[in-house]
């Protein structure tokens, strides 16, 4: 019997991280490649488990059943960031298909052992091919192609970055840390399997009692991905609580109805008046609109006025919701950054994380819905024009 370690029970954890993943990629984002790239990967970290806890015994018929998968899942994930990055209509055309050739061939190979051989014969076939040290083909096959997808998808998530970083675009995709993430993971998988291979075919060793590193290079990719989306949720898609959804509301409102809103509140033109330059004259004091995570509630907390006439000002006074008016002050400070050159000496993000943006496709979009220009073209103009704090 082989002993629980905490290795393995990180593996155990990831698979059941990668099926939530899947569930969330396919109903929350729609998304059907990445759905399946994560609930492959779920399965193969699984197999794995099955096979170093001898669980084979109790579930034959799982034995290598993972096989052709790992020729399937790194050519879902290069698909689905291709598909990402394009601005055509999603189709899956009959070239994308030729992508899972390899996984079609090593079905057609393997399913004699599938589904015409007994419990008992699957058993020894598994446990005789790693008893005698077999060079395994298989897995140089299929590291060397995910190693060859790799290096694809690499090469378009690195053009988008460039072309974030010249061009200042605010339209990259939400999700390009996580296809980062797991590009790092699989490079990382690619390595270390290899390298474990090598190792182990010149020592003889048993490789099961090394082989759960390579597949928790595989679960990086899932707790890099789950983290990201932990942090990345506090900020651009909060839980629909009663707090978020009057959140939501404003974001909604138009001008219009401001007026019926507020028919009977309390607050005239004058009061309004002085609540607006109280907020700003805190904001201005204590740049509060740095701390990325500022919502509503804590900007009430501090200027001791309560939220709803904060909201009311801002809505009637400056036409602007909570979330639009904080980005203002966030933007003006991006500009006087880099009217001051500070973009000589950081990138872009990093000022932007300075002033208080924590997302960096949220940036670029906000940048330029309320400066009218991108970054690189307002640092352009004013390069141009001379201007200079100095």
């Amino acid at each position: 019997m082989v002993n629980q370690n905490l290795w393995t029970f990180l593996l155990e954890y990831s698979v059941i991280q990668g099926l939530l993943l899947s569930v969330w990629a396919l109903i929350r984002q729609k998304k059907v490649l990445l759905a399946l790239f994560f609930l492959l990967v779920s399965y193969i970290i699984f197999i794995f488990l099955l096979e170093h806890f001898r669980w084979y015994h109790t579930l034959p018929h799982l034995i290598w059943t993972h096989v052709p998968g790992l020729f399937v899942f790194s050519p879902l994930l290069y698909l689905h960031v291709r598909q990402t990055f394009t601005s055509k209509p999603i189709r899956f055309t009959f070239w994308d298909s030729l992508h899972f050739l390899p996984a079609l061939f090593m079905l057609v190979y393997i399913t004699p052992f599938y589904f015409f051989q007994p419990a008992s014969y699957k058993v020894a076939a598994f446990e005789q091919f790693y008893a005698d040290k077999n060079i395994d083909f298989v897995q140089i096959g299929y590291l060397a192609q995910i190693a060859l997808y790799v290096i694809l998808g690499r090469v378009l998530v690195s053009q988008k970055l460039t072309k974030l970083n010249d061009e200042d675009s605010h339209s990259v995709n939400i999700h390009l840390n996580i296809y980062r993430g797991l590009y790092h993971s699989l490079t990382l998988y690619v390595i270390l399997g290899y390298t474990l291979a090598i190792t182990l075919a010149i020592t003889q060793n048993n490789w099961l009692t090394y082989y759960y590193f390579v597949y928790l290079a595989l679960a990086f990719g899932i707790f890099a991905t789950t983290v990201y989306l932990f942090y990345h949720h506090q900020s651009e898609a909060p839980p629909m609580t009663l707090q978020t959804i009057t959140q939501v509301d404003e974001l909604t409102e138009t001008s219009s109805s401001y007026s019926n809103k507020y028919a009977t509140s309390a607050l005239d033109a004058t009061d309004r008046a002085v609540i607006l330059s109280q907020i700003e004259a805190h904001l201005k004091v204590t740049q509060a609109y740095k701390n990325p995570q500022l919502k509503l509630p804590q900007l009430a907390k501090q200027t001791q006025i309560p939220a709803h006439h904060i909201s009311q000002c801002l809505n009637q006074e400056l036409d602007q919701n909570f979330f639009e008016f904080i980005n203002t002050y966030r933007v003006a400070a991006v500009k006087q950054q880099l009217l001051k050159k500070a973009h000589q000496r950081l990138t872009l993000f990093a000022i932007a994380s300075e002033c208080g943006f924590n997302s960096q496709s949220s940036f670029y979009r906000i940048f330029k819905k309320i400066a009218g220009e991108t970054p690189r073209s307002f640092i352009n103009r004013n390069a141009s024009d001379g201007t200079s704090t100095h």
